[in-house]
C-alpha cells in the first residue's frame, strides 16, 4: 500500500494582518438556497464565529473575506451570500460567473427548501462550468425535533445529483462547522 501523506499547516490570517501587497490565490464561493434557510448565519458562523438571533432577509448580495495560509500558500476566500427570494433568482444567476465552489443550503425542518434543491442545482449547471464543485448543507440541526428531511434521504439525493459533499450543520450552535 503506497499512500502519500501530506501534512498541511493551515492558519487563519486575521484581517488586521492582511496587506494590499500580499499575493493571494483567490477563490470565489457562492452560498445559495431558499430564503430563510440560514445562508447568512452559516457565513457569519464560518467567518466571524458569531450567530445573530434576529432574522433579516438578505437584500441583494453580501460578501465576506477569509484569508489563510495553507503551508506557505496564501489563500483568499471571497464568500458571497445571496438573497433567496424567488423574485431575485435571475439576479443571483449573474453572480455564478467565476465561482470556484457553490454551497446550496436547505433547512432540515422545512421540506420545501429541500425539494427546491433540484432548481438550484439546475441553475448552477446551466450558468456555470459543469464541473463546478457543489456542496449541500442541511442547516438548523438544532431543530432536530422538527426535522422534515431525513439525513439518509439527503445523503442519497446528494449522491444521485452528483454533488461533491453533503453535511448537516447548525449555524446557531456551531455543530459540524468544519
Amino acid at each position: 500500500d503506497l499512500s502519500l501523506k501530506i501534512k498541511m499547516d493551515i492558519k487563519l490570517i486575521p484581517e488586521s494582518q492582511v496587506s494590499n501587497s500580499d499575493d493571494f490565490i483567490n477563490f470565489k464561493i457562492i452560498i445559495i438556497g431558499d430564503s430563510g434557510v440560514g445562508k447568512s448565519s452559516i457565513l457569519k458562523r464560518a467567518v466571524k464565529n458569531r450567530f445573530d438571533e434576529s432574522y433579516q432577509a438578505t437584500i441583494g448580495f453580501e460578501f465576506l473575506l477569509m484569508h489563510f495560509c495553507v503551508n506557505d500558500l496564501k489563500i483568499k476566500l471571497q464568500i458571497w451570500d445571496t438573497c433567496g427570494q424567488e423574485m431575485y433568482r435571475s439576479l443571483v444567476q449573474g453572480f455564478y460567473r467565476n465561482t470556484s465552489l457553490a454551497l446550496i443550503v436547505y433547512d432540515i425542518s422545512e421540506k420545501k427548501t429541500y425539494e427546491n434543491l433540484d432548481n438550484w442545482i439546475r441553475d448552477l449547471r446551466t450558468h456555470t462550468d459543469q464541473e463546478l464543485p457543489i456542496f449541500i448543507a442541511g442547516n438548523k440541526f438544532d431543530l432536530e425535533d422538527k426535522r422534515q428531511v431525513a439525513c439518509n434521504d439527503a445523503k442519497d439525493y446528494s449522491l444521485s445529483s452528483r454533488t461533491k459533499y453533503f453535511t448537516e450543520c447548525s449555524a446557531k450552535t456551531g455543530y459540524n462547522e468544519s
